[in-house]
């Protein structure tokens, strides 16, 4: 019975498969394992895009679909963000708050501060891509746009519009991420750069650094002279998930070790950030005795202490739009190239049952009379199967039809 269930649900999810194509469009049919599937490709439209990203479907792009796509990648999971502003004491949110963003892109920090219902009442932003400015004027007209991260003077800023009262930035990843070069800070030259005197060194001597992370050390050198205006400044810090060594030099500079979330928590997509705040800390028990403020790689005694946020369960078919142009399709004459070049036993084995959660089948379940008798019992056997024929799939076993 339970085996039968999933192979109805992964029937109505091919006939929902093929409804969301646009007219015109087949997709290719193909056999594996003595069943039929269906194969198309396309790239998600730039509102599945912002739906990935959780960016409110009220915030308009103005600018072209590339750069719309270029500033969603390059952006944060708002809802992640969201929740960890959400621990911003809530008389600090209700009071007003004046906030200087670099890196600041498309403007994910309004959103997210916005969205948690923050009063804000000066929002300075520092960025220099002219397609992300433009998409941040238009949504937040009352930004004000403070150019290079790399000329912004503290001093002049704090006498012009006062003392922030939170420092936000996601500095750029490439030379962190395992999906790069994971050259980290360094000079053209090679030479490795951890700490923030070092690098204003050689920058005053002319130096050009490897790639665009080493740009972490201009945060840090804003969040240090913003410091000194005022000690007690809430940051913010967002960065990719990288070595460990290059984590542990991020959170010695900046002071407290980051927490690791994985936005699949609140979205539809896999993404391991590093979030780097004091918003809300904790001293790790004995870290204190023998912390070496010398050592750029020694792990500070604060930790970043933001609980996980609670898994939503949010899936992709949870963001795809109905009936989606055609343009953003490959033709099917690609598709069946690529099927002809496809490892058959790879393919095999990943299209092996179910190809569909177990809280999909319970879904299902519920929406047809059939299954309204079922037992508790059998509802877990249900679960129980759906659990095991994953786990098959998931190590390349197959699964047999018992």
């Amino acid at each position: 019975m339970a085996t039968e269930l999933y192979r109805k649900v992964r029937s109505a999810q091919l006939a929902a498969f093929k409804r969301r194509m646009p007219e015109g469009k087949r997709g290719v049919e193909f056999e594996c394992g003595g069943r039929t599937y269906v194969a198309a490709i396309r790239r998600l439209t730039p509102l599945e895009c912002m739906r990935l990203q959780t960016v409110p479907e009220s915030y308009e792009f103005v600018t072209s679909d590339t750069q719309t796509y270029k500033g969603l990648g390059n952006g944060w999971s708002i809802e992640t963000v969201k929740h960890i502003f959400g621990y911003i004491p809530e008389e600090r949110r209700k009071r007003g708050l004046k906030v200087l963003s670099l890196f600041d892109g498309i403007s994910g920090g309004q959103m997210a501060l916005r969205g948690i219902g923050a009063k804000v009442d000066l929002y300075l932003a520092s960025e220099i891509d002219r397609h992300a400015i433009a998409n941040t004027q238009h949504n937040y007209p009352d930004t004000v746009q403070l150019g290079s991260v790399t000329e912004l003077d503290v001093d002049e800023i704090v006498e012009k519009y006062g003392v922030p009262d939170l420092l936000i930035g996601g500095s750029p990843c490439q030379s962190f991420s395992f999906s790069g070069k994971m050259k980290g800070m360094s000079t053209k030259g090679g030479e490795e750069v951890y700490t923030l005197g070092r690098y204003m060194e050689l920058k005053s001597e002319g130096f050009e650094f490897e790639g665009q992370s080493y740009l972490f050390w201009e945060y840090m050198r804003v969040l240090t002279e913003l410091r000194r205006h005022n000690p007690d400044i809430m940051f913010f810090l967002e960065n990719v998930k990288m070595q460990e060594r290059w984590e542990r030099c991020l959170s010695h500079a900046i002071g407290v070790r980051g927490v690791h979330i994985n936005s699949a928590l609140v979205s539809a997509q896999q993404r391991n950030r590093i979030y780097w705040t004091n918003i809300r800390t904790r001293t790790v028990a004995g870290d204190g005795l023998f912390h070496d403020a010398g050592d750029p790689f020694a792990w500070p005694p604060l930790v970043s202490d933001i609980p996980q946020p609670d898994d939503r369960g949010i899936t992709i078919g949870d963001i795809l739009e109905e009936g989606a142009d055609e343009r953003y399709y490959l033709k099917d004459e690609t598709v069946a190239r690529l099927m002809e070049r496809t490892d058959k036993a790879k393919l095999q084995s990943h299209l092996a049952e179910p190809q569909v959660s177990v809280g999909e089948a319970l879904a299902y379940m519920d929406g047809h009379s059939e299954y309204y008798g079922l037992t508790e019992e059998e509802k877990r056997s249900v679960a129980v199967t759906g659990y095991e024929m994953e786990k098959r799939r998931l190590h390349g076993k197959g699964v047999s039809d018992g």
